[in-house]
């Protein structure tokens, strides 16, 4: 949701999943400011806090028993042409530093999830989440 708070809760485990609702994660990707304040006090301490610094000044981040990392996903989602796939520019940098899944799992799964008619949009997504990747590896 833009301009909100909004929140999606995913779980990865090698173990069957009991409950998917997570006081408590070990991450979160905030987009807003909004969101920052929020979800930041819920991270687990050691966790990792990506944040959208293209909207938050990171300094907003007040923990420092978290890791903040700042990706101006915005920014880079204009650069590469659609503003709106910010979440996507988001969602690569945070595979790529948390390496949780693998890359091609998430474009594999865009095809498995996506209504045939919503396919012509995978490309763009795709390449947002390879331009968030991008951004993390480009990192001292």
């Amino acid at each position: 949701m833009r301009g909100g708070t909004a929140n999606c809760t995913i779980v990865i485990s090698s173990r069957e999943i009991g409950s998917p609702i997570i006081r408590n994660p070990h991450s979160a990707i905030v987009m807003n400011l909004p969101s920052l304040l929020k979800y930041e006090p819920k991270v687990l301490e050691g966790g990792l806090l990506l944040v959208n610094s293209s909207l938050i000044d990171p300094k907003e981040a007040s923990r420092s028993d978290i890791e903040v990392l700042p990706v101006p996903a915005n920014d880079i989602a204009i650069d590469g042409g659609n503003p709106k796939l910010a979440n996507m520019v988001a969602l690569g940098a945070f595979i790529e530093k948390t390496g949780l899944v693998a890359m091609t799992s998430l474009s594999n799964a865009f095809e498995k999830v996506l209504d045939k008619k919503y396919h012509f949009l995978i490309p763009a997504n795709v390449k947002a989440i390879q331009r968030g990747a991008e951004f993390i590896r480009s990192r001292p």
